[in-house]
């Protein structure tokens, strides 16, 4: 079978040779782990490769599939997106049974570092013994926040973030209505060429809140402090923006003096003290508003 990843798929390529050759070679393991940054298709090249190894060219009626999103347990009535013992459950009797095509039974677990203590435990006792012809794909942001017992068994594949022109293009697929060029590289230089960030910049009409977060940065001042507050105070994305310009600019600040050779102590204290501030405020709950007029300062 040749091998014909989705071009939707952007980037990726030695990734996707290294897949294709295990493929060529008899050598797929039972279980992997992609992880990486948000929202660059780790799951996408994981649903696309199940597509290949099931020799289906839709991803549509596919009985030898299961999928696990903690995104879509939240909405179907629980009161979080953790993934529970009894969807593994269900994954573990879905990949018992014989494949439909006689080829293989794939389980793709998405956000997988959403996994309660239970549920990676079932997992655990599921990769001990696997079936000869499964292989599931964890997908997660962060391996770290997968039990180390988990990780230990699967191959670990690490995607990286695209460069600055295969990140235009995934933006532009994600945000079509844009019309100007120069709006795509404003919203990456401002997410830190994070696509995930990137968007929620776009979503929440953010730009002008970060310009006023940079100048106060550079000024050591806090003219804006109250405007910046009320908007990271409306919802989680709004602060989650907030936070992420307050670093940036910290760390841009930083980067600026160690090419000066001037000021370069100061501002990597105050780097410091601002990831201090947000992390304290994440961890005890603090005053957003006094957090927020600190980091200013």
């Amino acid at each position: 079978m040749a091998f014909n990843f989705s071009s939707d798929i952007v980037g990726h390529r030695k990734i996707k040779a290294l897949l294709e050759n295990s493929y060529n070679n008899f050598n797929l393991p039972h279980s992997y782990i992609f992880y990486g940054p948000k929202s660059i298709g780790k799951f996408q090249l994981s649903l696309d490769f199940a597509n290949q190894l099931l020799g289906k060219n839709s991803f549509h009626s596919m009985p030898d599939l299961m999928i696990i999103n903690s995104d879509k347990i939240k909405t179907e009535g629980k009161k979080s997106n953790q993934i529970t013992v009894n969807e593994i459950r269900e994954l573990e009797y879905f990949l018992r049974l014989t494949p439909a095509n006689n080829l293989y039974r794939i389980g793709i677990i998405d956000d997988a570092e959403n996994m309660n203590y239970n549920a990676s435990n079932a997992l655990l006792k599921i990769l001990e013994e696997p079936g000869n012809k499964t292989i599931i794909f964890l997908i997660a942001n962060s391996i770290f926040r997968i039990a180390p017992t988990v990780r230990s068994r699967c191959v670990k594949i690490r995607f990286d973030r695209p460069d600055h022109d295969d990140l235009l293009i995934i933006l532009k697929r994600q945000l079509p209505d844009i019309s100007e060029e120069s709006e795509y590289n404003l919203l990456l230089k401002y997410a830190n060429e994070d696509i995930h960030m990137a968007v929620k910049i776009y979503k929440e009409n953010a730009i002008e809140i970060i310009e006023k977060i940079t100048n106060c940065i550079s000024m050591n001042e806090v003219k804006y402090a109250d405007e910046i507050f009320h908007f990271a105070s409306i919802n989680n994305d709004r602060w989650d923006i907030v936070k992420n310009s307050l670093i940036n600019c910290a760390y841009n600040s930083v980067k600026f003096c160690a090419v000066s050779q001037f000021g370069y102590n100061a501002a990597l204290k105050k780097a410091e003290r601002i990831i201090n501030l947000i992390n304290m405020c994440e961890k005890d709950n603090l005053d957003k508003n006094k957090v927020i007029t600190s980091c200013l300062q």
